[in-house]
């Protein structure tokens, strides 16, 4: 498993970002703790056991990551010829809790706005610098990630089509 899992690592290094492939590797030692030394001795019943026992421990986002990085693997260990079956390939998943995804209402988005460069009560405490307004009004309103917004170059914007490409995205669109 060890093997496969170094393997796996080394596939997938030039095809994540550096922030991502980090993240990767501590659910690759996430696994490597937690499943059979031998990846022949993986099987539906551990797959399983391993699901349930995460889930008491983890938020059930971090073990459908870690799942889909496990049947992930294992598919590419299937198409390398080191197994005949991927035996995640059809793992139970635990129910993820709807409403993951917030928008700013307007008057949440005008605050957050107002409050660049703005005093609080009348001191000289500032709740955000004012030069935070225009990156806070360009993710509002295109729904760039954070990422995204520090990767931008002005080679990247089309002022006069009004368009912004960005060059890598976390879903590759």
């Amino acid at each position: 498993m060890e093997d496969l899992l170094k393997r796996y690592s080394k596939h997938q290094r030039f095809r994540l970002r550096a922030t991502t492939f980090v993240r990767l590797n501590g659910i690759l030692e996430t696994l490597k703790r937690h499943l059979p030394a031998k990846a022949k001795d993986i099987t539906r019943q551990v797959v399983a056991e391993y699901i349930s026992t995460r889930s008491d421990s983890v938020k059930p986002a971090s073990v459908t990551k870690e799942v889909s990085v496990l049947k992930h693997a294992l598919n590419l260990a299937v198409d390398w010829g080191l197994l005949n079956s991927n035996p995640a390939q059809r793992a139970k998943l635990p129910k993820l809790p709807l409403g993951r995804t917030r928008y700013l209402s307007p008057t949440e988005l005008k605050a957050a706005l107002e409050a660049c460069g703005r005093s609080k009560n009348g001191e000289d405490v500032v709740t955000a610098p004012v030069w935070l307004r225009a990156p806070i009004a360009l993710a509002a309103f295109t729904g760039m990630r954070r990422g995204e917004l520090l990767a931008l170059c002005w080679r990247d914007v089309d002022l006069e089509n009004r368009r912004v490409y960005l060059r890598e995205t976390k879903n590759r669109d």
